[in-house]
């Protein structure tokens, strides 16, 4: 259980960043709620289907996940930029959609599956390994999503700045930096 409290924090930091770049875009309170509670949850069920799909996955998942998530960020952030080309003013705050949300929440958890995999090989826990996870990444999405409002408060962004974000996370994490 130690390699899984360890490893937690670290498999967290994605979430973390792409709260910070959600936020920057202004999303409402109750929004921020749900993407708290989708990126824990995600995180979670991550672990649990990646130490039940076992050794077979490892082999096909893991080289692919880091690069896979990061390139539903990028979509999702250049789906965003191509959006809002003629925005200069302030960005606006967002509703993002449920699914929008779930499609992130699965590009960030990708790498999650696969330590569920490497978890189940060692036998820890499963249950306690996601509730771990799902813990750490729920304080960390929340730290980030605070993080992002604050700057967001205090310095207006123009409105391509938080998409671009985003996709400079996506790229990060499918080069291997996140």
């Amino acid at each position: 259980m130690l390699a899984v409290a360890l490893a937690s924090p670290l498999l967290g930091l994605d979430n973390f960043a792409v709260s910070v770049a959600l936020a920057l875009q202004g999303i409402p309170p109750r929004t921020r709620i749900l993407i708290v509670v989708l990126f824990a949850g995600m995180a979670s069920l991550a672990i649990v289907l990646g130490a039940a799909l076992g050794t077979a996955s490892a082999s096909w998942l893991g080289p692919y996940a880091q690069y896979l998530g990061g390139t539903i960020l990028v979509a999702l952030g250049a789906h965003q930029l191509w959006r809002d080309r003629h925005a200069t003013a302030r960005a606006k705050p967002i509703a993002m959609s449920l699914r929008s949300l779930l499609l992130v929440a699965c590009g960030v958890s990708l790498d999650t599956a696969v330590a569920g995999i490497a978890f189940g090989l060692r036998a820890d826990p499963v249950v306690a390994s996601a509730l771990i996870v799902g813990s750490v990444t729920a304080a960390l999405s929340l730290a980030g999503l605070e993080l992002g409002a604050q700057v967001r408060d205090r310095r207006p962004l123009p409105a391509p700045l938080a998409p671009a974000v985003l996709v400079g996370i996506g790229v990060a994490m499918a080069a291997g930096v996140l």
